[in-house]
């Protein structure tokens, strides 16, 4: 298994926006919050501290944060599709699964307006 193979390769076209916030992955209550780097409608990049046991590549797990725009948090589901384990914290890549639309919209309008409205 080559390098890429570990790591999942999964690459999103879809435009991404710089999102700093914490991600709490729900059914987990030993778990300190992931913290998020950036957000697409198909998914999102997030950290988590490597001495925590994180989820492999192919496993699910549902999510929530809140966008800065929104009243309450979104909760998701995802799966691990990339997974990059450095010195410090896990880097994992999650894409979203069975978005409402109108979770769609909001995670829309979220990284259009941080984007300047220009497509990638």
């Amino acid at each position: 298994m080559d390098e890429r193979e570990k790591r999942g390769v999964w690459i999103s076209r879809a435009p991404r926006a710089a999102f700093a916030g914490t991600v709490v992955v729900l059914g987990d209550e030993e778990a300190e919050p992931l913290l998020a780097s950036n957000v697409s409608e198909t998914g999102i990049l997030v950290a988590s501290p490597s001495e925590r046991e994180v989820p492999e590549i192919g496993e699910s797990v549902r999510l929530s944060f809140e966008l800065p725009q929104l009243e309450t948090a979104l909760q998701v589901e995802a799966r691990v599709v990339r997974r990059e384990d450095r010195q410090a914290e896990a880097l994992l890549g999650l894409q979203f699964e069975g978005l409402t639309r109108q979770t769609l919209d909001q995670l829309r309008t979220y990284v259009s307006t941080r984007q300047g409205n220009r497509k990638n």
